[in-house]
């Protein structure tokens, strides 16, 4: 993989190992970008870097230490951050509401709202 020049875009895809994450990183790739497939999971994110020919960066939402891992390794590799697409998500419990748990609603809440805020950090961390 070349290093991009300056007036390539670098774009990060939270939760692009799948479904619209993926799509929308090939989509990037495609455009011209260097792209960036932020996953939770290494082995699924490798394969969709790979299949896309972009860059695995591991990536949690839900922890503070993965968002800073994840933003220096961007800043390492390229230096900047044009494009974020905060992707991930959770569709969470599907049961009645009379079955909802507190822990069930925090996991969704932490990935899709926090998650949503810490992500965002990655293009403000230097």
């Amino acid at each position: 993989m070349t290093p991009p020049s300056k007036q390539d875009p670098v774009a990060l895809v939270t939760g692009a190992n799948q479904g619209i994450g993926l799509e929308t990183a090939r989509r990037l790739a495609t455009a011209g970008c260097t792209v960036y497939v932020a996953a939770r999971n290494r082995e699924r994110g490798t394969v969709a870097a790979a299949e896309i020919g972009a860059r695995l960066v591991p990536l949690d939402v839900t922890s503070d230490v993965s968002v800073a891992a994840a933003a220096a390794q961007v800043e390492a590799d390229v230096g900047y951050l044009d494009i974020l697409v905060n992707n991930a998500g959770l569709s969470g419990p599907q049961d009645d509401v009379h079955d909802l748990t507190g822990a069930g609603i925090e996991q969704v809440l932490a990935t899709n709202v926090v998650g949503y805020v810490r992500a965002t950090q990655l293009r403000h961390r230097r």
